[in-house]
């Protein structure tokens, strides 16, 4: 069992707006309960969409304060389609077969050749769904400068072989599976 699923497996209750309120970019100090909550709604959320094939839904605000308010603004989207809807998904107990990626949105060309060789998964500027983001981190001055700010994604196990081969044919290596990385958020749960 990963470390992932071990925290899953474990996860209690949790206050489903706190969970994504910004602020929560620093990847050595966000609780790990707080990763764990946003990972598991978003495992449900992509498990519920895989039967309506609806990936990409979710729409970014015109105006944005930076990676972290995007991600929870996805966040706080899905909850409140959640709460609207009565819906209550079960959480998941494990990762479901499905796997961590890394998108590095500051090393990005855009060149389009992950679009065409995941099927999609990935649009022309590498991004994968807006659907399958749990968290925005900032490793801060002392990091990499190109792989400073990341967005985790998770990627069920329905992709994951798409995702493979956009990510292999990705020159630029914006977008990585996250036991590839070696940033701080991999080294405390890769």
């Amino acid at each position: 069992m990963t470390t992932l699923d071990t925290l899953l497996s474990q996860l209690g209750a949790f206050d489903e707006y706190e969970v994504w309120r910004m602020g929560q970019t620093n990847p050595l100090t966000m609780p790990v309960e707080t990763f764990a909550a946003r990972l598991a709604v978003t495992i449900a959320w992509c498990n519920f969409l895989e039967e309506r094939a609806a990936f990409r839904g979710t729409a970014f605000p015109a105006f944005h304060r930076g990676f972290d308010n995007l991600v929870t603004s996805v966040g706080q989207t899905r909850q409140g389609w959640f709460t609207f809807s009565g819906l209550r998904l079960p959480l998941p107990k494990d990762l479901c077969a499905g796997e961590l990626l890394v998108y590095f949105p500051d090393m990005n060309l855009s060149d389009g050749a992950a679009e065409v060789a995941s099927r999609g998964f990935f649009d022309v500027y590498n991004t994968p769904p807006s659907d399958t983001w749990v968290a925005a981190f900032d490793d801060g001055p002392g990091s990499d400068v190109n792989r400073r700010h990341s967005i985790v994604c998770y990627v069920p196990a329905f992709f994951v072989d798409d995702a493979a081969r956009g990510i292999d044919v990705n020159p630029e290596q914006c977008i990585a599976w996250l036991r590839d990385t070696n940033g701080s958020f991999s080294k405390r749960f890769g």
